[in-house]
């Protein structure tokens, strides 16, 4: 059996966060800067789950990876604007472009400590190890 702290406030916290994201993005859309948004595939094998980002035009040093206390990965960057086109007189534009926000939420069986991640192409793949048995389960004698 497993015993898991619960901050009874966390998922409000949460819901908040969220809102207040989508309130950032529909301001946003109406100064007609569309959100970026990026597409995830999430995979898994036995020894180790996979997300792979899509980040077409997106440069490496514009991105972060992180995670925070509450086990959240967050993935989060910006896709610049191509300097030679602001130059421009544009005709019309349909390549989005600006700030992105992604995050996942991490199983108690995944290793947050050693994630690894490559990026290549436009395509962000993470590789989260998973914890052997043994680290999740521990024996507690009774005294």
């Amino acid at each position: 059996m497993t015993l898991v702290r619960i901050n009874p406030f966390a998922e409000f916290e949460r819901v908040a966060r969220h809102l207040q994201e989508a309130t950032k993005n529909f301001v946003q859309e109406e100064r007609n800067e569309a959100p970026y948004s990026v597409r995830a595939d999430i995979s898994e094998n036995e020894h180790s789950l996979f997300i792979q980002l899509e980040l077409p035009g997106v440069l490496k040093e514009d991105i972060s990876i992180s995670v925070d206390n509450e086990r959240n990965l967050i993935v989060k960057g910006e896709k610049k604007r191509n300097e030679e086109n602001s130059k421009r007189n544009v005709i019309r534009c349909e390549t989005n472009f600006g700030k992105f926000h992604r995050s996942f939420i991490l199983a108690n069986d995944l290793d947050e400590t050693s994630i690894n991640a490559k990026f290549d192409n436009g395509l962000l793949a993470l590789s989260i190890p998973k914890k052997k048995k043994e680290e999740i389960e521990k024996e507690i004698t009774i005294n």
